[in-house]
C-alpha cells in the first residue's frame, strides 16, 4: 500500500495550528470548569464557616452574659463579706465589763443609759443614786475594778445627799479574748 501526501505544507501547518488551538481551547475550558468548581466549593465553605461563626458568637455572647451576671453576684457577695468583716473587726465583747458592773452596783443605783465607745475607750454611765454613799461606793468599786480606770465623777454629783442624777465616765482597760 502506498500512501500519498497531497496536502500542501501550508494546509498541514494550518491543521496543526487548529489542533493546537483546539487543545488550548479544551485546556482553557477545563481550567474554567476547575476554577468554577473551586469557587463554588470555597463559596459553600464560606457560608458554612459564617454560620459556624455566628453560632459560636451567639454561644460566646450567652456565656459572656452568664459570666457577667456571675461577676455581679460575686461582687455583691464580696461587698457583703467586706461589710461583715468590717463589723467583726469593730466588734468587741462588752459582756465582761457589764458583768463586772452589775456585780458591783447595789439596789440604790439605777442606770438610765450606758454608752460605750470602743474608739475612744470610754464608758459613760448616766443614772440615779438614792444616796451619796451609794454613788461614792460605786465610784470606789469602779476605780478598784480591773476593767475601768480614770473614773470621773463630777463634783456637782456629790454635792447632793439624796436622789442624785449622776454622770460618770471611765476609761476602759481593753483586753483580748
Amino acid at each position: 500500500m502506498l500512501s500519498l501526501n497531497i496536502i500542501s505544507p501550508d494546509t498541514k501547518n494550518e491543521i496543526k495550528l487548529k489542533n493546537i488551538f483546539k487543545l488550548i481551547n479544551q485546556v482553557c475550558y477545563l481550567l474554567i470548569i476547575i476554577t468554577l468548581s473551586i469557587a463554588i466549593v470555597l463559596f459553600v465553605a464560606k457560608i458554612i464557616l459564617q454560620n459556624y461563626f455566628l453560632t459560636i458568637a451567639e454561644s460566646t455572647t450567652l456565656v459572656t452574659k452568664n459570666i457577667e451576671s456571675y461577676d455581679i453576684k460575686i461582687d455583691t457577695i464580696n461587698s457583703r463579706l467586706n461589710f461583715v468583716s468590717d463589723i467583726q473587726n469593730e466588734y468587741m465583747t462588752f459582756s465582761p465589763y457589764l458583768e463586772e458592773l452589775m456585780s458591783i452596783i447595789d439596789k440604790n443605783i439605777k442606770f438610765t443609759s450606758i454608752n460605750i465607745s470602743k474608739n475612744d475607750q470610754i464608758i459613760k454611765f448616766t443614772g440615779n443614786a438614792k444616796t451619796r454613799d451609794s454613788l461614792l461606793l460605786l465610784k470606789d468599786y469602779l476605780e478598784k475594778s480591773k476593767f475601768f480606770n480614770e473614773v470621773d465623777l463630777p463634783i456637782a454629783n456629790i454635792l447632793q445627799k439624796e436622789n442624785i442624777n449622776f454622770n460618770i465616765s471611765a476609761k476602759l482597760n481593753f483586753y483580748e479574748n
